[in-house]
């Protein structure tokens, strides 16, 4: 547990500086370092680890924090297109080595751990500085406070197994809980972002009823996101996908859920009413 607090802290450190920087393209540099790392232990989890091909797929994930909004709005068939013209030609090269479906999950995870990360650039470069800070502090609220009442939950009330085949030590009580903490968390974050920014004087409207509504649906979609990663953790047959963190795994097993809950989001702040300038 010591080791896990201590980690914690150091990556608040971390986040803290980011946040600080969130206007800037440290922002993206940032977000590029985490699909890279994601995806190089996700590679090595599933044996491509060191591959010319595993390269390519970091390399690609790379660059997709740095296109611009409207750019990539052009581009996007385009750059997913020459993505895997690539890979096939990979394939071809490598027939004899490598299967297509390989080539399938090197594709699917790609473009699914660099876009959904990237969703914390769109969400700044979208929305703006104001609502696009508070979306992303609504996405690791959702996700993280999820996963943390989940934990003290199910250690203090667990008797019913959520997924026992998947994850023995998850339990409808302790889901019940992060559902629960999560709510509570988001309703002290939206008072609290609101009312620093009125003091600041960049006040704006945050519709709380809704976003409360909200708040069990995103508490599901990190459920669903932590449980899949947990069910490739049990096919791969290892514990945690890296150990970058101390007590936590590596930087897949602390964004598992959160590589879902971002798009997820990112559309609710897009198509519901949640926030309004003033």
């Amino acid at each position: 547990m010591k080791q896990r607090i201590i980690s914690a802290l150091f990556g608040l450190v971390i986040l803290f500086a980011v946040f600080a920087l969130f206007e800037t393209i440290v922002l993206n540099a940032v977000v590029a370092a985490v699909i890279v790392l994601a995806l190089h232990e996700l590679f090595t989890a599933a044996g491509e680890r060191h591959t010319s091909i595993s390269y390519l797929a970091m390399g690609f994930g790379a660059t997709i924090p740095f296109f611009k909004t409207w750019m990539l709005e052009r581009v996007l068939p385009a750059v997913c297109f020459l993505f895997a013209f690539v890979l096939l030609c990979a394939l071809l090269r490598h027939h004899r080595d490598v299967k297509a479906e390989r080539m399938g999950f090197i594709f699917c995870f790609t473009i699914l751990i660099a876009f959904s990360t990237t969703c914390f650039v769109y969400l700044r470069d979208f929305f703006g500085l104001r609502i696009g800070f508070y979306a992303v502090l609504v996405t690791l609220v959702g996700a993280w406070m999820s996963d943390t009442g989940a934990y003290f939950f199910g250690l203090a009330f667990g008797r019913h197994k959520l997924a026992p085949e998947i994850s023995p030590k998850k339990t409808v009580e302790g889901a019940l809980g992060g559902i629960l903490v999560a709510l509570v968390s988001q309703g002290l974050v939206a008072f609290g972002y609101s009312f620093y920014c009125a003091k600041a004087g960049a006040a704006f409207s945050i519709n709380l009823p809704l976003l409360l509504a909200c708040s069990p649906l995103i508490s599901v979609v990190s459920i669903v996101g932590d449980l899949s990663a947990s069910v490739m953790k049990r096919q791969f047959g290892i514990k945690d996908f890296g150990h970058i963190m101390p007590g936590h795994g590596g930087v897949l097993d602390r964004f598992d859920s959160v590589l879902l809950v971002i798009p997820f989001v990112y559309n609710l702040f897009l198509y519901l009413p949640l926030v309004s300038t003033l």
